[in-house]
């Protein structure tokens, strides 16, 4: 006779089990978004299928010209995360880098108040570039790292560069 094992589960979509409701090492599934959950030693409880790093990337290009102030576009965000740090590259036509400044401000709003579409950088250091072609860092200051799934992000060029054509934003973001 086979023994069947059960693990906790969940039909609501987006739900997490708390540390206190798993036992040390017990799995609990989100059988509405198909996420395996483990408490680990510490007491966290992680998601054990979307612990890596993924990229969210924008890509703006000037159409021949020089990128110009302004909102550049948005993307809709399928889940939950954490933006960890940040990656901006610079080219000009034809792929030739060109090393300038650049400043991106990140949006954020959910799909229903999309008409309102506050900074989550706010005060903090935008990611961008100094006289340079490339530029990496961390959210500094930053009024929130925090998506939910079904976020809008919109991207919007506060300091534009005098010829780069082409800037690449890349967010690093840790998967919840």
């Amino acid at each position: 006779m086979a023994n069947i094992i059960t693990h906790r589960k969940s039909s609501t979509a987006s739900a997490v089990p708390s540390g206190g409701s798993l036992a040390l090492g017990e799995l609990a599934i989100n059988t509405a978004d198909g996420r395996l959950f483990l408490k680990k030693g510490d007491g966290t409880v992680v998601d054990v299928g979307n612990s890596a790093l993924t990229s969210l990337n924008f890509q703006m290009n000037g159409g021949g010209v020089a990128l110009t102030t302004g909102i550049k576009g948005f993307i809709e965000v399928p889940y939950a995360c954490d933006i960890v740090y940040w990656t901006v590259l610079l080219a000009s036509g034809a792929g030739a880098t060109a090393a300038e400044t650049v400043a991106i401000d990140i949006l954020r709003s959910t799909y229903s108040g999309f008409a309102t579409i506050p900074s989550i950088v706010g005060a903090g250091t935008k990611p961008g570039t100094s006289s340079a072609t490339k530029n990496q860092g961390a959210p500094a200051s930053w009024t929130s790292v925090a998506i939910s799934a079904g976020d809008i992000l919109g991207f919007q060029v506060t300091t534009a560069p005098a010829t780069a054509q082409m800037c690449t934003l890349s967010l690093r973001v840790q998967r919840k």
